[in-house]
């Protein structure tokens, strides 16, 4: 009995932590939110949620989606292998990560020239992109300190890299009146600042062994597409919504697409804390714990969501020094897709757990064709509250016909 009592203690601290690791960095970021927001015009936000929105693209290709790799093998190899690994992704992806961030900037140049967008291309291009190349060794060490069990480890560093980027954010936007362009240039010195510490930390010695690039590569390149994929159905409204040449508006809904992705960091958090977990039990076909953990995140995500509906409009007037309270409209709508969120994700993480990384590829390439039909369709006669209701129909679409095609696969083979 006092064996059990203990276990479960310990599961509730680690759950526990892992929350408020989510909760308190947020909490920092919604205490300086009405002082960024009093220093940033629309415009700024329309220049910032549109060229932040194509981290989701960026991200998994100059990274190769490392961290998905090392999560899979990290319960498979001893220490010194491990470290092999992480030598090899951390060289790799700073080596070649930096020339595809490059070739990311050339082709979105390209596009930019061509398109009816009248957003300024540079400095923000840049700034944004190369942020998502420092930004994942943070991850990294993160989900090493995760692995481990290193609850301590993992909220400390949460807690501090939050203050590096919040400190930041207020010296360039705030005091020295940065604008957009602070904005944007205080997330990629920030992540440069934390990307060191993490790299020191990690023990990275800067060698690449080839196999293991290798072996990284075939694991994760339908990963890579997926996350792309992933992308076209959350992100690509603003493709479209850009277009429109309608800032303001487009303002509004990027600060409302920001508000309520405060309420979806618990249900993150908690899935996140999980995810070693879920790698496991599904690597064991332990289907019933599999389930519960499932159930215990969808819940805990949807009561929270729930809750932001009946006081939207205060809290959207408090964050923004009430300058932006009219954004409350988009974010009752784009609350919802918290919830689609979490549902998407753990289909994710089950499916890369069984191995199913290419099956997941061409559920999500399928989709991605029917939700760009419906992003444009929708957004063309709908505009922006068309764009917000779609993003949650779009994240919802792979979830249904993937667990459809899973179940028929299953039911023949039996």
């Amino acid at each position: 009995m006092f064996s059990s009592i203990k276990k479960y203690k310990s599961v509730f601290f680690s759950v526990s932590t892992y929350v408020w690791a989510a909760i308190i960095p947020a909490l920092i970021t919604v205490l300086i939110n009405p002082l960024l927001a009093l220093n940033l015009s629309v415009k700024d936000y329309a220049i910032i949620g549109y060229y932040t929105s194509f981290n989701l693209v960026v991200l998994p290709i100059v990274s190769f989606c490392f961290i998905n790799y090392y999560s899979k093998i990290f319960f498979l190899k001893s220490d010194n292998e491990r470290q092999q690994i992480k030598d090899t992704l951390v060289t790799s992806s700073l080596l070649f990560g930096g020339l595809l961030t490059l070739l990311c900037i050339g082709f979105y140049t390209i596009y930019h020239q061509f398109s009816k967008i009248n957003l300024v291309l540079f400095p923000y291009v840049f700034f944004s992109f190369f942020a998502n190349l420092f930004g994942c060794y943070l991850v990294l060490y993160q989900n090493e300190k995760k692995m481990k069990g290193d609850v301590k480890g993992y909220f400390w560093v949460t807690l501090a890299s939050a203050f590096v980027f919040a400190l930041l954010s207020l010296l360039f936007v705030v005091v020295l009146k940065g604008e957009a362009e602070g904005r944007l240039f205080s997330i990629l010195l920030a992540n440069i600042i934390v990307a060191v510490y993490c790299i020191k930390k990690l023990s990275i010695r800067f060698v690449i062994h080839w196999k293991i690039l290798r072996d990284c590569v075939s694991f994760s390149w339908p990963v890579i597409l997926s996350s792309i994929l992933f992308y076209a159905l959350s992100s690509i409204d603003k493709i479209f919504l850009g277009q429109l040449n309608q800032s303001e508006e487009f303002g509004l809904y990027n600060i409302a697409t920001q508000i309520v992705g405060y309420f979806s960091i618990v249900g993150i958090a908690v899935l996140q804390t999980f995810s070693p977990d879920i790698y496991r039990l599904t690597a064991q076909k332990n289907y019933k714990k599999l389930l519960k953990i499932t159930l215990f995140i969808v819940v805990i995500t949807c009561i929270l969501n729930a809750l932001f509906l009946p006081v939207s409009e205060s809290i959207v007037s408090l964050l923004t020094a009430g300058k932006f309270t009219t954004a409350y409209t988009y974010a009752n709508i784009l609350i919802f897709k918290n919830m689609a969120y979490i549902l998407f994700f753990l289909y994710s993480d089950i499916l890369i757990g069984l191995g199913h990384t290419k099956f997941d590829f061409l559920v999500k390439f399928v989709c991605t064709i029917i939700a760009i039909i419906l992003y444009d369709y929708i957004i063309t006669r709908y505009q922006f509250t068309g764009a917000a209701w779609t993003q949650s129909i779009a994240l919802l679409l792979p979830v249904f016909l993937g667990s459809v095609l899973l179940f028929l696969l299953k039911m023949k083979k039996k």
